[in-house]
């Protein structure tokens, strides 16, 4: 196994080695390169500290919700992606897109039924998620919210659904409130394959 930091060494020997050293010479290029290095530098210790502390050099993220500022359908009000499963949040209804080669894909939807409610974000994160796509800025999405929850707050009167991770898994309950009736709740999953 190749450790993260022997692999930034290399890159940074092979960054350097095709620098013609003229280029060096001007201030600003000298600045650069001398961030860029420093930078590589700092994530080769970074990840060689995180994989010692971390069992088989695996890192667990927490999960994350998504406000959807236009890099997912316009009906979704929020998305969430983890190890190739995708859950996409509207009104009443959640779909959860299957990890799978792009042309076996599937979707699983959850009608809430009887319900109505829209979900919302709760406890808003202070990372922020962007979309850098293609060459034209005007199209990129920056600074877009992540919450640690998604909650469908009244979704049946006094009963709320609360989605949110619990390490590396996505879960989700129900919060029943005393004297609501829990036999109101009701839902319809509905599988298809996703056209990509």
């Amino acid at each position: 196994m190749i450790s993260s930091s022997n692999y930034v060494c290399t890159f940074i020997s092979a960054f350097t080695s095709h620098i013609p050293i003229s280029q060096l010479q001007k201030p600003g290029r000298r600045a650069a390169v001398c961030g860029v290095l420093i930078v590589l530098v700092l994530i080769a210790f970074a990840s060689s500290a995180v994989a010692a502390e971390t069992p088989h050099g695996t890192l667990s993220l927490p999960l994350t919700f998504e406000e959807n500022r236009g890099q997912a359908d316009a009906g979704y009000n929020y998305v969430f992606h983890r190890d190739g499963l995708e859950a996409a949040f509207s009104r009443n209804e959640i779909n959860f897109i299957l990890p799978g080669l792009k042309a076996d894909r599937r979707k699983v939807c959850l009608h809430l039924i009887g319900g109505d409610a829209i979900p919302t974000g709760k406890d808003l994160l202070q990372g922020r998620s962007n979309y850098l796509l293609g060459a034209d800025s005007s199209r990129w999405i920056r600074g877009v919210p992540n919450y640690h929850e998604i909650e469908y707050k009244h979704i049946y009167p006094g009963i709320s659904l609360d989605f949110y991770g619990n390490g590396r898994e996505l879960e989700h309950d129900f919060q029943v409130e005393a004297g609501a009736d829990p036999s109101m709740i009701a839902f319809r999953l509905e599988a298809r394959s996703v056209s990509i």
